[in-house]
């Protein structure tokens, strides 16, 4: 009888295990805590904690994180791009820059986007960078200062302004 009260235990203590397993029960949740409990109050601790929102692959917060940043880069004071009421995105063109005398922006790639928010259009230029085979959000184009500035850069930065300008780009 004992050995069958042990037996007994030993496979309740397994099932218990095996649906602990199942349910991922302590492993991080990709849909962790928020960022606000997050501490980004200095540069120190917000290194720390993007450091453990990827540790944790806390998907919740590293969206919120991302998209902040986005809305911070908003230089032009727009809408954010990356808002539920975008609709109708265009690509209007895409293209390498090459030959730039600022060297940091060699490779990347320029897009010109025109999107609506709640009926009004707007248009965006997208700087990415490309690593690995995955294109990334670049920030901005450095224009190169006058004594470096290439016949290339005066082109880009022709086409930049233009489509700023009018929506248009040649």
């Amino acid at each position: 009888m004992n050995f069958d009260r042990f037996i007994s235990l030993v496979a309740l203590a397994a099932a218990t295990f095996a649906v602990v397993v199942a349910l991922g029960i302590g492993r991080p949740s990709p849909f962790g805590k928020p960022l606000d409990e997050y501490d980004l109050s200095n540069p120190q601790a917000a290194l720390l904690s993007i450091q453990d929102m990827v540790e944790t692959e806390n998907l919740r917060a590293g969206i919120s994180y991302f998209i902040g940043l986005l809305a911070i880069d908003d230089k032009d004071g727009k809408f954010s791009f990356f808002s539920d009421d975008v609709t109708d995105i265009k690509f209007v063109k895409s293209f390498e820059i090459k030959d730039s005398g600022y060297e940091r922006n060699n490779g990347r790639v320029v897009s010109f986007v025109q999107y609506k928010i709640k009926g009004i259009e707007y248009r965006q230029v997208f700087y990415f960078t490309q690593s690995k085979g995955k294109f990334y959000p670049a920030g901005d184009y450095s224009y190169p200062y006058e004594d470096s500035r290439t016949e290339s850069d005066k082109r880009y930065n022709a086409m930049i302004e233009q489509f700023k300008a009018t929506g248009k780009v040649n």
